[in-house]
Order: C-alpha cells, then structure tokens, then sequence
C-alpha cells in the first residue's frame, strides 16, 4: 500500500486567511471545488487517499482545520457559525461561488451548520460521523480526562496514544497497515493541546471543561492543584451546540492505495420502502 503524502508533485500548499485565523490548505486537482474539514485531533492529510481519487476528476481542498496542522493556533473560543464562515472565507478566496462539502465528526457540524445558513454557495455535502445531539457527561469527562493526561505528558505520547489510534483505526488496520497506523499516529502527535481544549469545549457544549473538572474529587491536595491549573477558561453558554466524538474518523478514508476504487468504499445502506 502507497500512501499519498501531502509532500507529492500534484499537492499545492496554500495559506488562506479566515475569521478564525490563518488555514493551512492542500490543493490538488483541476475541476470544480471541493472543500474537505476532518476531525478533532487530524489535519488535512487525514483525506490524502480521498483526494487522491477526487483530484482526478475535481479540485480539492483538504484543510488544516483551526487551531490544527499547519494552521493558525487558536486563542479563544468560536461558534460553528463562525466554523461555517470559515468555509465562506475559503470559497471567497478560491472565488467561487459553490463548492462540494466533505466533513468529518466536527467536519460533518461544519458542513450542516455551512448547509443551513448558507446553502446558496453549497452543491453537495457529503457528512460522516456527524450529530447534533449534546455529549453525555461521560463523553466529557472522557474528553476532560484527555485533554489532561495530554497535558501531563506533553502532547499525545503513550500511553495515550495507542487509545487514540484505537479510537482512529479498526483491528484490520491496526493488525495490517503499519503505515496508515504511522499516520495518523504523527497527525495526533502534532496538535497544539491548548487549540484542541478551544475546539473541543465547543464540540461538546457549554462550559464542559469547567464542569468537568468540578466534578471530579481529589484526595490529594496536589492533585487539586494540578487541576486547578488545567482548567481552560471559562466559555460563553449554548443551549444548542452540535457535537460529536472528537475521535471519530470515517476508516475508510485514511490513506489509502491509489488504485483503489472510490466505488468500493463509503457506501451508503439503502432505505427501505
């Protein structure tokens, strides 16, 4: 298996301003537009087998999201309006006037929130792993629970790591894809940690991280201090913020072999009559 690494002849790299910073973008292809958003803790070369197949027949745009990659780290908080602004900025940039979606977990809020208030620029959205339900208290606990074993050890390093890879990669591609393991390993290994807290305290609602951290009892007076430091600042409240796992991946779109055919993968289950 070859994966198609954002360093190839056909890749493109531009920077492109955003209400929410500098993005780092990945160009490839000839044709019309379309705009690919992963999920937390992946950058733009999550979709390096997709467009590899895209770029045959479209142009895309494979985004560092905020705060993720190559981008401009983020500093404070955002709305998912504010997400799906960013797209307009990216559109406004390559002057056109629609583009094709693909978004992944927080790539998949984006291109709903993008699809709702802005559907005049949209041709079509193409959106995985995706909700707007508001996470459970266990989901941010778990995501308190990362982000401060993150911390502690500097970034993602195992023993984190391999929890991580777990949440990314099925046991097929664990057990036989050393490279797309390789991968996505580095991609998590290079998140700017005090971005990832901004997005995700609006990934999975209101002032999570605060109350979170609340919760949680300590029998160790360093232990609290250690917590006290960790807490992110406080955040505006939403009664409606969409979420998602930030670890969801769509597997099938991870690098991927050239040769492989888009026919055979991400297929969609008939509705019944």
């Amino acid at each position: 298996m070859t994966i198609v690494t954002p360093e190839a002849s056909d890749c493109e790299d531009l920077p492109i301003p955003t209400r929410l910073g500098t993005l780092h973008v990945r160009r490839r292809g000839d044709g019309p537009l379309v705009v690919l958003w992963p999920s937390l803790l992946m950058d733009g070369t999550l979709w390096d087998g997709v467009t590899a197949q895209l770029s045959r027949r479209w142009t895309t745009l494979a985004l560092d999201p905020p705060g993720h990659g190559r981008s401009e780290p983020l500093r404070r908080s955002f709305t998912l309006d504010e997400c799906a602004g960013v797209l307009l900025d990216v559109l406004d940039h390559a002057e056109v006037e629609t583009a094709h979606v693909v978004g992944n977990s927080w790539g998949g809020m984006v291109g709903a929130t993008f699809a709702a208030r802005h559907g005049d620029r949209l041709g079509a959205a193409v959106l995985m792993n995706a909700t707007g339900s508001s996470a459970g208290r266990l989901q941010r606990l778990e995501f308190a629970a990362m982000l401060g074993m993150g911390r502690l050890l500097g970034g993602i390093r195992p023993p984190l790591t391999r929890s991580v890879l777990k949440a990314f990669l099925g046991p097929t591609s664990l057990r036989e894809r050393p490279e797309v393991v390789q991968h996505v390993r580095e991609a998590a290994q290079r998140v700017d940690l005090d971005s990832v807290a901004w997005a995700v305290r609006r990934s999975t609602g209101p002032c999570w991280w605060s109350r979170a951290v609340r919760t949680r009892r300590s029998r160790s007076p360093r232990r609290r201090r250690w917590l006290t430091r960790s807490r992110a600042p406080r955040c505006g409240s939403s009664r409606t913020a969409p979420t998602s796992s930030p670890w969801s991946s769509p597997r099938s779109s991870l690098p991927a072999s050239p040769t492989s055919s888009p026919a055979t993968t991400n297929r969609l289950p008939r509705r019944g009559r």
